[in-house]
């Protein structure tokens, strides 16, 4: 019997032994787009409920959570699933802005990644800032990532806001700290970059193409290397 069957059939459960209120709310939908949110809501709801309470029905801010996240899972798979050309490049920010994030008239070439799922509303764009194919962030609770206006971001650029300590402990397994981060306006960040937790880059900076950079950076910071050190201040060079 076919996945379609199943779920349009009176004896048949869905998605296997599925309590009372969510078969109920699932053969309501119909086929289509509808189905897989209503879908994805149960599978939600298995993973996050507690074994005590199998049958008892969403509580609002359940529901509330579990729309949010269908609505950034669609809003990611749109923005990534969009051709490569440059009329959705330049509109590709609507659907992430669909999915909680928040960005203004930003270029973004797909493949575009955010990472933990669910967290795309820790993510600020400005208006101007081009940000090329390959780019991850992570933006967990707790850890902002904040990118200024008419930035330029290359390919595999990478904003990490997560660090483990650096022994294993048995008992707690790697400890972990979190800190946002924070690009300025005007930044240029080269190709494969990396930023780690905390990291503050000051306005009209560079950072080269393969750094990693590990503090803080004033404004005017041409930087390079691993570590980032400072190449030259900016500010001094004539126009």
């Amino acid at each position: 019997m076919t996945h379609r069957q199943s779920v349009g059939s009176s004896t048949q459960p869905c998605l296997g032994a599925v309590p009372g209120p969510i078969v109920t709310s699932v053969r309501l939908r119909k086929a289509g787009l509808r189905r897989i949110v209503c879908n994805l809501r149960t599978l939600t709801y298995f993973r996050a409920a507690n074994a005590c309470r199998p049958r008892r029905t969403l509580a609002v801010c359940d529901i509330l959570h579990e729309m949010r996240l269908t609505r950034e899972l669609f809003a990611m798979v749109i923005a990534n699933w969009l051709p490569r050309c440059q009329f959705f490049d330049r509109h590709r920010w609507l659907a992430l802005r669909v999915g909680g994030c928040r960005v203004s008239r930003a270029t973004i070439w797909a493949p575009f990644d955010v990472r933990p799922f669910g967290s795309l509303v820790n993510l600020s764009i400005g208006e101007g800032t081009f940000i090329n194919a390959g780019f991850r962030c992570g933006v967990p609770d707790g850890a902002l990532v904040v990118i200024g206006r008419d930035c330029a971001i290359g390919p595999n650029v990478s904003l990490e806001t997560v660090n483990h300590g650096l022994r294993f402990d048995p008992a707690t397994g790697w400890t972990s700290k979190r800190a946002g981060i924070e690009i300025q306006d005007r930044v240029w960040i080269g190709s494969g970059s990396i930023l780690l937790p905390g990291v503050i880059v000051g306005h009209d900076s560079v950072i080269a193409a393969g750094s990693v950079v590990t503090r803080s950076l004033p404004p005017f910071s041409l930087v390079a290397g691993v570590p980032a050190k400072l190449v030259r201040n900016l500010a001094c060079d004539k126009k």
